[in-house]
């Protein structure tokens, strides 16, 4: 759903471009910050037998791909809506 939406929303601003690259960057955070922060907390802490450095590269690069592809059907949904109206001169 995150993804979706930010894709949408970059994607009225802008275009279906920005819109999958900003979801991907989303990805990227969620998959390398956000986990990190999990496992620093204690959240799904795995021993490094348990997860080797290959699974993580891969888990992380399928994040990223996953984000790109769900924000672009969200940017696509965004640009079938339209533009968003810009608001200008405090009208």
């Amino acid at each position: 759903m995150i993804y979706s939406l930010v894709g949408l929303l970059v994607a009225r601003a802008t275009d279906l471009k920005m819109g999958m690259v900003a979801a991907a960057e989303t990805g990227l955070v969620e998959a390398t910050l956000g986990w990190a922060i999990s496992w620093l907390v204690g959240v799904g802490r795995l021993s490094s037998e348990e997860l080797p450095p290959a699974a993580i590269v891969a888990t992380v690069i399928g994040v990223i791909l996953s984000a790109a592809v769900v924000g672009l059907i969200g940017a696509l949904i965004g640009r079938r809506l339209g533009r968003r109206a810009t608001v200008a001169g405090g009208a």
